[in-house]
């Protein structure tokens, strides 16, 4: 029996999943941005949010930068990996979450500046987890394209990255493996200018999110500069000044979680600080813990007292990063979030950390869930039309799937009859034989062979009529494949996998807007939107 879901007993609100955050889905506005703002740090990293956004070209953007100046900040924050050409779809609907649920907020609180904020995630250093873009070509077959790894790099963080020389190679790749239409070359000449051997992996990412939503004013802050390190050195050292507590604090609140009966979304390790470090600016690696107030490095080479470690935080700030389990606090340390947008994954983690957040003293912002969508290319509108296809009846498992679909869609009708026919026929002969030898016994013969060729032609038919079935199977076959990779491509849901320029170059950018209006904020689920 499969454990409980907190993500959907979330939704739901269900009481007790309720208690493991502080506030609730529908929040108390007011009150939350009156817990939220005025922190003095709040002032200080706000201010390097507007000097990292100040130098764009963006019309929109600039209006939410002017607002930053007249009235208190506040900040609805969404983020993710840094995925190759910003992909997968879901880092789109994430934004789109964090825009739409930062108007529904602002239209709350007309006395704050409520703006959406995209953190760049380019302290992560999982490599394999976003240098590839998938991608349906021309031929209706998928493609993954990847951006090899320079191995003298494993290890590094995104933020350390540069492009190297092949990107131009990938995105000529990917442009030929598209099909060609009137977006084509707009798109892949401004990416061109993009993604140029030599920038930063962070900095390219940044700017293909301020073209994509450009008629949006999202804000976006990377927290790997080294101002922002600079200023956060009083956090890593309250890090490292309380680990044990830390620890504590995540463990009482994952024994309450345990407790309810769900799993734990994030292995709790009793000898990791939770603090990465890439020393000497190289690998980024976990920091352990020895005992309570000695430190090791992952590979064994470095030991560190507590007093030890802090000053070589103070010496080396921009060589120390948070985990996952310490970025949330961080974020919410550094900036005034009154919400951050989070997937199914991430609201199961964040429900680890309302005991951390009170021993840090950090209210902890409302958690929204992100829009889901699965977008239908209208040749597959029209197979599920044409098959009287339910797109909630499309499951997951491919084979369960085409075998459910194909016993309601396979007409047997016909070789029923035909079997049906056989046995009359058998049938009548056997009456015949019975009564023909009262009238001439050597008809029999006759008998036999004429049944002999009618059972020939009952035979032909039925072999026409499977033949013309076993087409229709392998065209019915195919046809529900492709239906189901277009919702489970490798498997897993489309929004996981597709990467966002498959559907720009094929459709431009309405499709986005559009999708931000179909984002109810107060009622978030999955949604499937033609296209």
């Amino acid at each position: 029996m499969a454990k409980p879901s907190i993500y959907k007993d979330y939704l739901a609100q269900q009481k007790l999943t309720v208690s493991f955050f502080p506030i609730p889905l529908k929040a108390d506005w007011k009150k939350l941005a009156g817990q939220i703002s005025g922190a003095e740090q709040h002032r200080i990293f706000t201010e390097l949010v507007y000097q990292q956004n100040k130098h764009v070209d963006n019309p929109a953007l600039q209006v939410n930068l002017k607002r930053m100046q007249s009235k208190p900040v506040l900040f609805v924050v969404t983020g993710q990996q840094l995925g190759l050409m910003v992909s997968p779809l879901y880092i789109i609907y994430k934004t789109l979450s964090a825009i739409r649920l930062a108007e529904y907020v602002q239209r709350q609180l007309p006395d704050y500046c409520v703006l959406p904020l995209f953190w760049l995630e380019g302290e992560d250093h999982d490599y394999a987890e976003v240098a590839s873009i998938h991608i349906w070509g021309a031929d209706n077959i998928l493609h993954s394209v990847t951006l090899e790894e320079r191995k003298e790099q494993n290890g590094f963080s995104m933020a350390r990255r540069r492009l190297p020389s092949q990107i131009s190679s990938l995105l000529k790749e990917v442009k030929a493996a598209l099909q060609p239409t009137a977006f084509s070359e707009g798109l892949f000449s401004t990416l061109q200018e993009i993604y140029q051997p030599g920038r930063s992996w962070v900095d390219a990412f940044a700017l293909q999110m301020w073209m994509i939503f450009r008629n949006n004013g999202l804000l976006l802050f990377n927290p790997s500069k080294s101002k922002i390190k600079e200023n956060s050195v009083p956090f890593f050292e309250s890090l490292i000044r309380n680990n044990h507590d830390i620890l504590n604090a995540y463990s009482q609140q994952s024994a309450k979680i345990k407790k309810a009966g769900y799993g734990l979304q994030v292995r709790l390790r009793e000898n990791l600080s939770y603090i990465y470090l890439a020393d000497n600016g190289q690998q980024r690696k976990h920091l352990y813990r020895e005992s309570e107030n000695n430190f090791l490095l992952a590979d064994g080479k470095k030991h560190w007292n507590r007093m030890e470690l802090i000053r070589y935080l103070h010496d080396h700030p921009d060589w120390f990063s948070s985990t996952v389990l310490t970025r949330p606090l961080w974020q919410s340390w550094m900036l005034p979030v009154i919400s951050y947008v989070a997937g199914p994954a991430e609201i199961a983690y964040w429900a680890m950390l309302k005991q951390a957040f009170v021993l840090f003293n950090i209210p902890m912002p409302q958690l929204q869930p992100r829009a889901s969508f699965t977008l239908v290319e209208p040749a597959i509108q029209r197979l599920l039309q044409k098959l009287a296809i339910d797109t909630n009846s499309i499951t997951q498992d491919r084979q369960s799937f085409i075998k459910q679909k194909f016993r309601e869609q396979a007409d047997s009708a016909a070789i029923q009859s035909v079997r049906s026919l056989k046995l009359v026929a058998e049938e009548k002969k056997n009456e015949l034989l019975k009564v023909i030898p009262q009238i001439d016994a050597t008809l029999s013969s006759t008998v036999h062979k004429t049944f002999a060729q009618i059972d020939k032609n009952i035979h032909a038919l039925e072999s026409k009529i499977l033949k013309r079935l076993e087409e229709k199977e392998q065209q019915l076959t195919a046809r529900l494949a492709r239906i189901h990779e277009h919702f489970y491509p490798l498997g897993k849901k489309q929004e996981r996998i597709i990467g966002s320029v498959y559907f720009i170059n094929k459709y431009g950018y309405e499709w986005i807007n559009a999708l931000k209006e179909k984002i109810d904020v107060e009622n978030p689920l999955s949604q499937t939107y033609d296209l």
